[in-house]
């Protein structure tokens, strides 16, 4: 696959979760999915893999970002069926061989699956860069968004940002 800077993981972002996304989200469904888009975008024009992560059950990613990459040669899919998808993610890793110490992590819901995801993928990549986009994620309340961006940098080292690469 060549040089990788990073692989792109979008945790959850399936309508079955997002038509729960009410009026108390944070932060606004629709900033969540623009910067979802945003990062799909740069993630395809770097050539970096991109990891869909979808929860068994709950239907696939909204077309409005697998129609983004429909075609790219570097798309994956992970099926879980907890909230974490750090095992699925390592599965892809491995089995296409993606060599990056960084992983871009992205999706809903921050306080759940993002965060189980950043805690496996803590231990399963130790020494790993895991940086949360903060600004392509959500949560059902303000509230149990910035405990989780909090508990996620506090207890597993992963960096928060707010910028879209």
């Amino acid at each position: 696959m060549g040089n990788i800077s990073y692989i792109l993981v979008v945790v959850d972002m399936q309508e079955h979760f997002l038509r729960y996304f009410n009026s108390d989200g944070y932060p606004e469904k629709s900033f969540v999915i623009e910067n979802c888009k945003k990062l799909i975008n740069k993630a395809m024009k770097d050539n970096n893999p991109i990891i869909f992560l979808e929860f068994k059950g709950c239907g696939e990613t909204i077309p409005e970002l697998s129609d983004l990459a429909k075609d790219y040669e570097h798309k994956y899919v992970g099926i879980k069926e907890t909230c974490s998808g750090a095992d699925q993610i390592k599965e892809i890793v491995d089995r296409y061989n993606l060599q990056s110490n960084y992983l871009m992590i992205s999706g809903i819901w921050t306080d759940q699956c993002v965060l189980s995801s950043v805690s496996g993928l803590r231990s399963k990549y130790p020494d790993s860069h895991i940086s949360v986009i903060a600004n392509a994620c959500g949560s059902q309340t303000k509230f149990q968004y910035d405990w989780a961006k909090t508990f996620i940098r506090e207890n597993y080292g992963a960096k928060i940002n707010t910028r879209i690469p």
